[in-house]
């Protein structure tokens, strides 16, 4: 009796080992058997990491997924973006936004990324299969088992299916049969020429903000540019960046600027100057005390143009009043005054254009302003409602946008049906950056609710 108990107890333990085999695809971590779910596992690693369920999708610490996919990961808390690359693949998100962005093109996500506590959360299913794994969900072990292939395996990265990835500073670019870029090795100081293909796309934007689709004309020397090359060697998508700071000139010498913040800069030997229309303009013009937008090299101190935004430069400061001095002394500039005393300086000053104080929102609504040309804009949206006599608030809408050479800026069409509840008002906040980031002017306004 008690041999054939053994016997039963080693078969029921040997279909025990079977089917727990048969409930996966690859062979699991022991702590996916020996704790709770869910669990995630990577490459047959178990990710020691807190998961949270919203909606039906798996979100983990951002660090934690992106490290485990081998992922390069960037915060910038300004605007509340996520930036994360592995090989030729860019993913960019944002809190509490629905869509994301890869390779400059929009896509939708099952969930966006959230905030628990102090922690930002990730969806997971959305990076893995972005950056080329596979992704399956064992429901009996309440598992998330991911596979894909580490980094630099060159059998299938996708720097290795296209060609190669090169990445440096643009330092010119030209067009005669096709469109080439000289870049130049920002470590080693080496050239290469990267001629691009027909079908090539092209994104570009600040440093922190999002990247968008752009011409090639767009694209302009000191830019921090990837290239990645197809079979046949030429570039079939190509990301540029640059930095910007913005700020009062304190000196310019022969190659340095020093803005009054006390930071001090290096010139290319081929830095344009240009007032805020993007208009070339004498370099000797700008001064002590001249307004400026400074575009750099990305992670350098190297400007390749100086964009100054005074009203001086865009009025021609030395010819009329020459002029007025040597015909009509002093009855002419009165007469300036007269008629036109602060108009143009003020279709370049911060404010909110649209919508008014006090309007009532809509669904969807865009906010619409003006800044001097080149500046940065930090635009946010909240709610504020009361349910059962307890006050409800929370935010709708954070993001940066950048005026145009117009100074005109804009954001992209704002849900407000966000909140589950019905808002009694929104508050509009715009704030003018400089460009580390540090809030230089502040414009608000509410909204009724609808």
């Amino acid at each position: 009796m008690n041999n054939r108990w053994v016997v039963l107890v080693a078969l029921l333990a040997l279909t025990a080992l079977s089917l727990r085999g048969n409930a996966q695809d690859t062979a699991l971590p022991a702590g996916v058997y020996n704790t709770p779910g869910p669990h995630v596992v990577v490459n047959g690693t178990l990710l020691q990491a807190p998961v949270q369920m919203a909606q039906g999708s798996m979100l983990l610490p951002m660090r934690a997924v992106f490290e485990a996919l081998q992922a390069q990961v960037q915060w910038f808390p300004q605007t509340q973006q996520i930036t994360a690359t592995r090989g030729a693949v860019a993913v960019q998100l944002w809190i509490n936004r629905g869509t994301a962005m890869v390779n400059g093109r929009e896509v939708t996500l099952a969930v966006p990324p959230t905030l628990y506590g102090d922690s930002t959360y990730v969806p997971l299913r959305f990076p893995a299969e972005t950056f080329g794994g596979d992704v399956k969900w064992n429901a009996a072990l309440q598992t998330a088992i991911i596979t894909i292939q580490p980094v630099g395996d060159a059998a299938t990265t996708p720097a290795a299916v296209n060609g190669t990835v090169k990445i440096g500073v643009l330092m010119r670019k030209t067009q005669d049969v096709f469109p080439k870029l000289v870049i130049q090795d920002p470590h080693t100081g080496t050239f290469a020429n990267c001629i691009l293909a027909a079908n090539a796309t092209i994104i570009r934007g600040a440093a922190g903000t999002l990247a968008r689709s752009v011409d090639f004309g767009d694209v302009q020397p000191g830019d921090l540019v990837k290239v990645t090359l197809n079979a046949d060697g030429n570039g079939s998508a190509v990301e540029a960046q640059y930095a910007l700071d913005d700020g009062i000139v304190s000196e310019v010498t022969g190659d340095t600027i020093m803005l009054r913040n006390g930071t001090r800069y290096h010139l290319h030997h081929d830095v344009r100057f240009t007032n805020a229309d993007g208009r070339e303009i004498d370099r000797h013009t700008v001064v002590r005390g001249t307004p400026v937008s400074l575009r750099l090299t990305p992670g350098t101190t190297t400007v390749w143009q100086i964009r100054a935004t005074t009203g001086h430069d865009e009025h021609a400061p030395a010819v009329k009043p020459d002029h007025h001095d040597e015909h009509a002394p002093v009855a002419k500039p009165e007469h300036h005054e007269d008629h036109a005393p602060v108009a143009k300086p003020e279709d370049h000053s911060f404010r909110i254009v649209a919508p008014a104080n006090n309007e009532r929102a809509t669904k969807t609504l865009s906010i619409v302003g003006r800044a001097p040309a080149g500046m940065r804009v930090r635009v946010s949206v909240s709610y504020e409602s009361s349910v059962s006599v307890v006050a409800v608030k929370g935010g709708v809408y954070k993001d940066t946008v950048i005026a145009d050479r117009d100074g005109h800026w804009r954001t992209p069409p704002i849900d407000t049906t966000i909140p589950m509840v019905t808002a009694d008002s929104y508050t509009v906040k715009a704030e003018m950056l400089n460009g580390k980031g540090d809030v230089m002017q502040i414009n608000t306004l509410t909204l009724r609710g609808y």
